[in-house]
């Protein structure tokens, strides 16, 4: 119902809910497909984390022996049961002076990396950090913990305080986090984006509910526009609605009523015209037959004013008053006068 140039330009009422709503669902689904695979990721590298800690703490205790021999190759046998896990690609075991003994895998540096000095025996820790990989290291002591239940007490190789061996350092892939990162990314977002497909459906089936009795207002209100009468909106749809309606209804009410007052002045002053035009036309008439008598009656007709002044004469009167002029406008006592002296005159 909109005027201008650009009316025709607008998006409907339900089409401004349905794109509305519409965006909201996938910015939603596509926030939270993000969301959820940011902290599934971020779940699975603390377990993958804690899993590579185990893993170099168990090695930095199988390591123990051949750091005291000083052999590297007494550690093969663990490196290699080591390099099974799929998420291990290398691993590398220094002196307590940083000097390389043992190493497997895939390429890495023949240095160790800068170790904390304040790390607890065999503690992880993560040294080195890529996009790709963790890099995590755990000191050697010439002690071990002695497996009766984990309280905490250690069993010392020799009575001596514990003495620094050596260094286990062990390369962690994390390259396929992301590739799980991914694959999670995609079927969160078909999920979202089914989600949000259905979501929009609703969205678009209930608006369309919302929305009808609006169109049907609009309607009636086009209709009432363009001249129809009796237009009446059911006072139904929502309780808004319902209102616009119920004040439609008034608004239409008090049109027609005022329209029907317009048209009855409007006969009643036409009803008058025609009768005073009707009056006037009888005037005329009858004007016209007091005329027509008043010129040709046989019997002379003066007209006079309060002051016996003449104000018309017929034609016989004015026969009658030949002798006299200008007979309108005279006393009529003094055309007698004059007729009966110009009647002595003649006589004499």
């Amino acid at each position: 119902m909109g005027d201008g140039p650009h009316s025709s330009r607008k998006l409907s009422f339900s089409w401004q809910i349905i794109a509305l709503i519409s965006f909201g669902i996938l910015a939603l689904a596509v926030i939270g497909s993000v969301t959820t695979a940011f902290f599934i990721n971020k779940r699975f590298s603390d377990i993958a984390l804690d899993q590579g800690r185990q893993i170099t703490a168990t090695l930095a205790h199988q390591s123990i022996l051949p750091l005291l021999s000083d052999v590297g190759a007494n550690a093969r046998e663990d490196v290699k049961a080591t390099l099974g896990y799929s998420s291990v690609k290398s691993i590398a075991i220094f002196d307590r002076n940083g000097a390389l003994m043992i190493s497997a895998g895939a390429k890495r540096a023949a240095t160790l990396s800068k170790f904390p000095a304040d790390a607890a025996p065999f503690e992880s820790v993560v040294t080195r950090e890529s996009h790709d990989s963790w890099e995590l290291t755990a000191a050697v002591y010439n002690m071990d913990l002695n497996g009766d239940g984990g309280d905490g007490s250690f069993d010392r190789l020799y009575l001596s305080e514990p003495e620094l061996l050596g260094y286990v350092s062990v390369t962690i892939d994390r390259s396929s986090l992301y590739k799980i990162e991914s694959q999670l990314l995609q079927d969160s977002l078909v999920i979202f984006v089914g989600v949000a497909l259905f979501l929009m459906f609703i969205a678009v089936t209930l608006s369309r509910q919302m929305t009808n009795p609006l169109y049907k207002l609009a309607g009636l209100m086009k209709r009432a526009e363009d001249g129809e009468e009796g237009m009446r909106a059911p006072l139904d749809g929502p309780l808004e609605l319902h209102e616009m309606a119920r004040a439609f209804n008034t608004m239409m009410d008090a049109l027609e009523h005022r329209q029907a007052y317009a048209e009855e002045q409007h006969d009643s002053l036409v009803r008058e015209i025609d009768e005073r035009q009707q009056i006037e036309q009888e005037l005329r008439d009858s004007e016209h037959r007091l005329v027509s008598i008043f010129n040709n009656v046989v019997d002379g007709i003066l007209i006079l004013d309060s002051s016996g002044i003449v104000e018309s004469a017929n034609p016989v009167a004015t026969t009658i008053f030949s002798l006299v002029d200008n007979v309108v406008g005279r006393r009529f006592c003094d055309l007698i006068n004059e007729v009966n002296l110009d009647r002595g005159q003649q006589m004499s």
